[in-house]
């Protein structure tokens, strides 16, 4: 029995030694299995990424006809939908276009009847509504209706006309200033022309021989004054006023009375139609400054683009309004009579111009530069001369009342046939001691000039310091 138990725990132990065994041999199996198997895995996860990667690269070097193959279809059909589209848009542009242009030539036309007033009148209307829309249409309706304007006989058709240029002239007023400057030259060219044969109609062999007799006439035909008259051609070019002088002399070589008489009674037409042209251009160009004072490029239609002018050369103006002249140069022109009131001329120049006669009240000639001009009988009262060169001014009646001298630069001499008592002379004490110095035996009686308020404080209190010194 002894023996027996002991085979069988022998026997046990055996079978748990084998068990035990078994355990650990199966145990290490899986182990050993993976260590055996992960290079190899990895290897071939390597080589089938690497092949993924070099199909991939191969299909996207034939990835755009791969995909034309395959969308081609869809993509043409799209294509063919958008470029009908975009040539049906640009058809449509180009008939509506065709249409408004055929629509713009028959206003043309139309404006250009001479036979019926209404038709020019109605057509003047239609240029100008599609000068205002259309800016391709803005110069030419412009244009067209400067000439129909000069050329107009009939009352209520220039009226019309005139009223639709003004509404050009509101919408792009920087365009149309330049435009109607342009005009004036014209004008100014064919107004001398016009004096040219008037004169030689008349039998002055030229215009510096013409009796007084024949420029009172040519005065009440132009309704401009002499001087007005003069300084006209003195702007304009002497080769361009001797050949109108000669072109008129050919006309009018031979005349027997009657034909004389018929060539006064031409000349004095042309020129009376030709004033009114120049006078009613005047009246346009002070329309245009009067949109462009204070306003900005951003007041005005998108037409407006260009910054206004600041020149105005060899111009004939008279009677013009301005109101705002800042930088502006103004160079050989004829400016007599214009209203210049409370206007704004800041950093201006004004050289060998004639502003006889103007009206300059109130106006602003901050560091104006004024050299030849002429302010004969001007009226300067209240303006503001401060830190102005005034070279070679002519100031001979001019009204100085309240005009402001300050750090003005300007000679005593140009005081000589003015009344300088009436001046502001307070911030330029020693300008005025010398004018004082110099034509003091032209001041009035004191005591008449205080009475009527006609000599400023700024002249008494000098003249009541220079009495004290004296005593």
């Amino acid at each position: 029995m002894a023996v027996m138990r002991a085979n069988q725990v022998i026997r046990n132990i055996s079978l748990s030694l084998v068990v035990a065994w078994g355990v650990a041999t199966w145990s290490r199996l899986p182990a050993q299995s993976t260590l055996g198997t992960d290079p190899l895995t990895q290897a071939q996860i390597d080589n089938q990424r690497a092949q993924a990667t070099y199909y991939q690269r191969q299909a996207d070097k034939r990835g755009f006809w791969r995909t034309l193959r395959e969308y081609g279809g869809p993509i043409g059909a799209t294509v063919a939908a958008v470029v009908a589209i975009a040539s049906f848009g640009l058809n449509y542009r180009a008939t509506l276009r065709s249409r408004a242009d055929a629509k713009y030539y028959e206003a043309l036309t139309l404006f250009g009847d001479r036979s019926n007033p209404t038709v020019r009148s109605s057509a003047a209307g239609l240029l100008e509504q599609m000068g205002s829309t259309k800016r391709r249409y803005f110069e030419t309706s412009f244009n067209q209706l400067c000439v129909g304007l000069l050329a107009e006989q009939h009352d209520n058709t220039r009226d019309s006309i005139r009223n639709s240029l003004g509404r050009l002239v509101e919408k792009d007023p920087v365009k149309a200033l330049a435009k109607l400057e342009a005009v004036n030259r014209s004008l100014r060219d064919s107004m001398a022309e016009s004096l040219c044969r008037f004169c030689v109609a008349r039998g002055a062999k030229s215009i510096d021989q013409m009796p007084d007799t024949i420029w009172a006439e040519i005065e009440e035909v132009t309704a401009y004054d002499r001087p007005a008259l003069t300084g006209l051609l003195e702007i304009i070019p002497k080769d361009n006023l001797t050949a109108g002088l000669n072109a008129a002399r050919r006309a009018f070589c031979t005349p027997g009375k009657a034909d004389a008489d018929a060539d006064k009674a031409r000349t004095r037409i042309e020129s009376g139609e030709a004033a009114e042209r120049l006078r009613s251009n005047i009246n346009s160009i002070g329309e245009a400054l009067l949109l462009l004072e204070g306003k900005t490029r951003r007041d005005f239609s998108p037409f407006a683009r260009t910054q206004a002018p600041r020149s105005l050369s060899f111009a004939f103006l008279v009677g013009a309004k301005f109101r705002d002249l800042r930088k502006c140069r103004i160079c050989r022109s004829v400016l007599r009579e214009a209203d210049f009131t409370s206007a704004n001329l800041e950093r201006a120049t004004i050289f060998a111009t004639d502003l006889s006669n103007a009206n300059l009240t109130g106006a602003k000639l901050l560091r104006v530069d004024c050299n030849g001009a002429k302010f004969v009988n001007s009226v300067l009262k209240q303006a503001d001369l401060t830190a102005a060169k005034l070279q070679n001014v002519d100031l001979s009646g001019a009204d100085l009342t309240a005009a402001r001298f300050r750090n003005t630069s300007i000679v005593p001499a140009a005081f000589e046939r003015t009344e300088w008592w009436k001046a502001d002379f307070r911030q330029q004490r020693d300008l005025l001691r010398a004018v004082y110095s110099k034509y003091k035996k032209n001041l009035p009686e004191l005591e008449d000039l205080y009475v009527r308020g006609d000599i400023h404080q700024s002249v008494l209190d000098l003249i009541g310091k220079i009495t004290e010194e004296r005593v």
